[in-house]
């Protein structure tokens, strides 16, 4: 349950085993205003690296679809561990973590990559909820792309999670 830049990112998680694999890192999934803060950065912005879309900085609303390359039809084989895999006319599709230069929700000299775009990703919601917008995905909202269209058992190429912790006061008093 890590996302470190590098890394192909996991896809084919549902909902529920996104819970289980958070929990059993120690962690738990993120809620939704949780993932928008850290989506935003400290300066509160729509996308990673602004206030408007530009197309290419985050990888998202991408060139090609997998199943319509694979299969010539993008509505099938959701579950096809091929799916990401896919190479399209500018390269892979799902990239590796970081792999978007720009596409970082900054926060001092620190940031979170690729909270837009590569996959989707599963918040706290028993009703399912996923946010992010996967690579193929046709959304230009940015940190409020928002899909709540599968429950939460629902796993294909496109669903991925990240977790969250509480912050510890180490030696802080309230």
């Amino acid at each position: 349950a890590k996302s470190e830049r590098g890394r192909l990112p996991s896809g084919y998680v549902s909902g529920k085993d996104a819970r289980r694999a958070c929990e059993g890192a120690g962690k738990r999934l993120c809620t939704e205003a949780e993932w928008k803060r850290a989506c935003r950065g400290e300066n509160d912005l729509q996308f990673p690296y602004g206030e408007s879309y530009q197309q290419g900085v985050c990888n998202v609303f991408r060139e090609a679809h997998p199943g319509l390359l694979l299969y010539d039809d993008p509505s099938r084989n959701h579950t096809d561990p091929r799916l990401n895999l896919v190479n399209g006319p500018k390269g892979p599709l799902l990239r590796l973590t970081g792999g978007t230069l720009r596409c970082v929700s900054t926060w001092g000299s620190d940031g979170i990559f690729d909270m837009v775009g590569n996959l989707d990703e599963w918040v706290d919601d028993p009703e399912g909820t996923f946010l992010a917008g996967f690579y193929a995905r046709g959304k230009k909202d940015g940190c409020d792309s928002r899909v709540v269209s599968h429950c939460e058992s629902y796993a294909d190429y496109s669903t991925g999670f990240r977790c969250c912790r509480d912050v510890e006061l180490v030696g802080k008093s309230l």
